[in-house]
């Protein structure tokens, strides 16, 4: 399986490619949102509500998934390069 940090302006995303279920491979982006959108939850929310709009029309789109908790934002705590935390969300 593949793991792999793609090139970003001010967010962090992850490619990864993973088996899911049998033999079925799926490729995902993880990403983590900048100091500032983390900050922004509606902002998040309302990204992915036009996700699922648009996945709704019949056009392919990317979407957000859950994770194991059911929710489609998480927080995590982040040590910055100062030593400071901060919080951002996936």
């Amino acid at each position: 399986d593949t793991i792999k940090e793609l090139d970003s302006y001010d967010d962090r995303n992850f490619y990864f490619r993973a088996a899911t279920t049998g033999d079925t491979i799926g490729e995902f982006v993880l990403k983590v949102h900048n100091g500032v959108e983390s900050r922004r939850v509606p902002f998040i929310e309302a990204q992915n509500m036009a996700m699922r709009a648009v996945a709704a029309s019949g056009l392919w789109c990317p979407h957000a998934i859950r994770a194991l908790s059911g929710l489609e934002i998480e927080r995590m705590t982040l040590r910055l390069a100062n030593g400071e935390a901060d919080e951002a969300l996936l």
